[in-house]
């Protein structure tokens, strides 16, 4: 008998140990977000109102002036898409229209001109983002640079030399879940030869955009030159949809962290008591199921397209899925037929794209 209540004293102590950690956490962890908070606002710099120049030496104007190619291109087409974290992907493309020997010549002598990895270019390029850095004050940087060449035929056949990058905290965001673009390049210049695509995926809806710009899409808009922003011009306003938004301020996920925390031990010991090891094992086993095992191999392909940026090679997906050559090439034509994704080559590899990435 002493046993016994020993033993059952000693269960309850157990159990009154593991709430008093699991509320210690809890406080611990909420109270602690008050300084980061306050040292997270105290870090963050002061936006400056220095005026832009579109000739400034320093101002994304310049620097893709400087890295023209050569002589002879038609246009210059300029894609900016926003990620889900504010981030936003580069593409400036300058086209050569190829209709004779004589553009055949300059989009070689263009090609030749070329040099991978596009060093001075993202060198140059982080300082017009440091620029904007000092203006806006969000921490940014360029990161992801590449350059390739290749032909297409959309409207004619082109040649065409791409740069690609990632400028980060492109975006502004507010507490609404908003997303703001256009203050990092306000009084951007668009020459007549030029024009501007602003895109974003389905995880954000359009709220304003200004100027009015020449065309609208679901999930675009464009500018033709000869234009030159004024103000804080271009501006699109978007709002996150779903998974998009962003976290909120660091108090909230403190405590619904150390809340869920609580929750998890509580409800962890009182199941233990009454429902037995055998169904928290069931449990567990429900929990680790992969979330990839979920989704179709379409929805896999499409989600990993917009993960990297809208475009991939086809032997990155085989990498990145573990697929053999086989069951990639069926899903890829199947997505092709269904019009869901668009292929190309690019050398002796196939690129994949979502629809409208590649029409240039």
């Amino acid at each position: 008998m002493v046993w016994m209540r020993v033993s059952a004293f000693q269960g309850e102590a157990t159990s009154c140990i593991v709430v008093g950690v699991a509320v210690i956490v809890f406080i611990g962890v909420v109270t602690s977000a008050f300084p980061a908070e306050m040292a997270a606002a105290e870090s963050t710099p002061e936006p400056s109102d220095t005026p832009d120049s579109p000739d400034a030496p320093d101002s994304p104007n310049s620097v893709i002036d400087s890295v023209a190619p050569g002589a002879g291109y038609d246009d210059i087409i300029i894609r900016i898409k926003l990620g889900r974290d504010g981030t936003a992907h580069w593409q400036v493309l300058f086209r050569y229209r190829l209709d004779d020997a004589a553009d055949e010549r300059a989009f070689e002598q263009a090609r030749q001109n070329v040099s991978n990895p596009p060093g001075v270019f993202i060198d140059r390029m982080q300082q017009a983002v440091s620029r904007a850095e000092a203006r806006t004050g969000r921490s940014m940087h360029v990161q992801n640079g590449s350059v390739e060449t290749y032909t297409s035929v959309p409207a004619g056949r082109f040649g065409v030399v791409s740069y690609r990058f990632e400028w980060t905290n492109f975006a502004a965001t507010t507490a609404e879940n908003q997303y703001v673009l256009g203050d990092a390049i306000r009084r951007y210049q668009l020459s007549e030869n030029e024009s501007l695509w602003i895109e974003w995926s389905e995880s954000f809806r359009k709220v304003s955009v200004s100027p009015a710009p020449d065309a609208s899409q679901e999930r675009a808009v464009r500018w033709d030159g000869r234009q030159w922003f004024q103000s804080q011009n271009p501006k699109v306003v978007l709002v996150a949809t779903g998974t998009a938004a962003r976290e909120g301020p660091p108090i909230l996920p403190a405590v619904g962290v150390a809340g869920l925390l609580l929750a998890v031990v509580l409800g962890w010991y009182g199941r233990s008591r009454r429902r037995g090891v055998e169904t928290q094992m069931r449990d567990e086993e429900t929990l680790a199921v992969p979330s990839d095992e979920l989704l179709s191999n379409r929805e896999c392909v499409l989600q990993l397209l917009e993960d990297r940026g809208g475009r991939m090679k086809q032997q990155e997906l085989i990498e990145a899925m573990e697929w053999s050559r086989t069951k990639t090439s069926n899903v890829v034509n199947e997505m092709h037929e269904a019009e869901q994704i668009e292929v190309f080559r690019l050398g002796r590899e196939n690129v994949l794209a979502l629809p409208g990435e590649i029409e240039i």
